[in-house]
């Protein structure tokens, strides 16, 4: 350049002279012809040091001025520097570009491979393993031209840090956008083989991400509370490397926005059909507050908590195979709203599938009367069950109470529920699950019957003191009422004394003659009932 000048009168014009030094910069040689502003260094410059006079030149005279001294001329220059290309995980191999060089001398290429800046022994090769060494460390290369004349040095671009893992294919979700659908992530592909591990996202701009509590499985089914919301997944590569965990994140994109569900079930879908294996079940729709298109999906659960779509589960039955043996099995019913108002339904699950199935119900047999034994039969069940039971009580047939202590196949009817419904439960196991079936409901109970008579004791004399009995009563009666009678033609036909309604009766001169009885009654919520003891012989006098 020709550098800056002050002139009170215009400068004319620049003149220049290339020069020289063979000493280091204390003595300078013009070089013949080079007075362009150019110059192009030459084999002959190697080893010396260059700088160029400038004349400025106006009306009044000429100045010059020496430019600052180059450096010691090299027959080779770096351009471009070395590149030094490659994934830098663990594993994995990078390589080192030359770089782009200047000379007019054939060049031969040295290398070594540097970790944080220093050198690392025997690597001189144009490309390089990295290590479990080089973990979290820079890597650079220095790149040395040569030819015959000497030899010039370049310093790579650093690459930093070597990790211990990486991804290369980003991890993938798949499924159906839809609340209650279940979303699939890929794992991505991984370079060293980390362990595996994941957790689902949301967010409501696809910026911003939270992490969905508990989400931390290959699979996400999506909850009403995603509504609205962006999803993703996160996997995450762990490896261990010198009892040091070293994990790096790979996340999918996010999926389109869940969207929101308007169409209601009011009455959830139904399944019928017996769970053993080979049976089929059918669903129905249920009732939904808008019409549209049904589709279905079948689930099954190891615990009646966390569901999995059967494969190929998709229509409005479903034939049960072995895969689901010991397992709960729901429906999932999807109505696609005509208008967009889309919903989606469960039905409750089955019970464990092989677990007993009643295709007949149990029965209850005998008399409804207090004191008289019920029985149940067990009815018909698949899956050869062993039985258990459990009778129970209930006043208006809807909420019903467990009898204390009723746990076998038979019951005797009590006072205590002689205004109640009776029925039992019976429970039917093997060793997949236990499951029950209830009798039919029994009410109206007839009052009990004695089943022995009053037995009347005393001297059958006037003035003498009759005592009765009660008599023998099924269960434990906790009242009786008493009436005496009399009879004058020898037992056909009684009469009540009035006033004698105790257990005991002081006979009287008017009944000389006549023969007496007590009669017992136990009243229950369900009625009274009365037993007779045996007449006396005639009262003497």
């Amino acid at each position: 350049s020709t550098g800056f000048w002050s002139s009170a009168t215009t400068i004319s014009g620049y003149s220049y002279q290339w020069q020289r030094s063979l000493d280091g910069g204390t003595t300078w040689n013009n070089l013949v012809g080079e007075t362009r502003s150019t110059y192009k260094v030459t084999a002959l410059d190697y080893g010396f040091r260059l700088r160029v006079r400038v004349t400025a030149t106006n009306p009044n005279g000429s100045t010059t001025a020496n430019s600052l001294t180059t450096g010691l001329v090299a027959e080779t220059y770096n351009v471009q520097i070395p590149v030094v290309r490659g994934i830098l995980v663990v594993g994995q191999l990078l390589e080192v570009t030359d770089g782009s060089w200047s000379s007019d001398y054939p060049l031969t290429y040295r290398y070594q491979w540097r970790r944080d800046g220093v050198a690392i022994s025997g690597q001189n090769a144009p490309s390089y393993s990295l290590t479990d060494t080089d973990i979290g460390t820079t890597i650079s290369v220095t790149v040395t031209a040569s030819s015959t004349l000497g030899s010039v040095t370049a310093d790579s671009t650093l690459r930093s840090a070597v990790a211990a893992a990486g991804n290369t294919v980003a991890p993938e979700v798949t499924g159906t956008v839809r609340v209650y659908n279940t979303l699939t992530t890929s794992n991505g592909t991984w370079l060293q083989s980390p362990s595996i591990t994941y957790q689902w996202q949301r967010s409501v701009d696809g910026t911003l991400w939270n992490n969905i509590a508990g989400a931390t499985n290959s699979t996400y089914t999506i909850a009403v509370g995603d509504a609205g919301f962006f999803i993703r997944s996160q996997v995450f590569g762990t490896r261990t490397v010198s009892s040091v965990a070293y994990r790096y994140t790979a996340p999918s994109l996010p999926t389109v926005v869940v969207p929101a569900l308007s169409a209601v079930s009011t009455a959830a879908p139904v399944v019928t059909g017996s769970w053993t294996e080979g049976s089929t079940l059918s669903t129905s729709n249920g009732t939904w507050t808008s019409s549209g298109t049904f589709t279905y999906q079948w689930q099954q659960s190891s615990n009646n908590s966390s569901w999995e779509n059967i494969a190929g589960a998709i229509s409005s039955s479903f034939v049960l195979t072995a895969a689901q043996a010991s397992k709960y099995v729901r429906v999932q019913v999807y109505l696609a709203g005509a208008s967009g108002a889309d919903g989606i339904a469960f039905s409750l699950p089955t019970a464990k599938v092989g677990a007993p199935f009643n295709t007949a119900a149990p029965a209850v047999t005998g008399t409804a009367r207090v004191g008289l034994v019920q029985t149940v039969a067990n009815g018909t069940w698949s899956g050869s069950p062993t039985f258990a039971y459990q009778w129970q009580t209930s006043s208006d047939g809807i909420a019903w109470a467990n009898i204390g202590g009723a746990t076998n196949s038979t019951y005797t009817v009590t006072y205590a529920i002689a205004n109640l419904r009776l029925r039992a439960v019976v429970s039917a196991g093997n060793a997949v699950e236990t499951t029950t079936a209830t009798s039919q409901v029994i009410q109206g109970f007839l009052a009990p019957i004695a089943t022995d008579v009053p037995a009347i004791s005393g001297t059958v004399t006037a003035a003498q003191t009759l005592t009765t009995s009660n008599g023998t009563w099924p269960g434990s009666p906790d009242a009786f009422t008493y009436e005496w009678q009399r009879s004058s033609d020898g037992g056909t036909t009684w009469v009540g004394i009035g006033g004698a309604t105790s257990s005991t009766y002081v006979l009287a001169a008017g009944d000389v003659g006549y023969r007496i009885r007590s009669q017992v009654s136990v009243s229950t919520n369900a009625g009274r009932s009365t037993a007779y003891s045996l007449p006396t012989a005639p009262v003497a006098p």
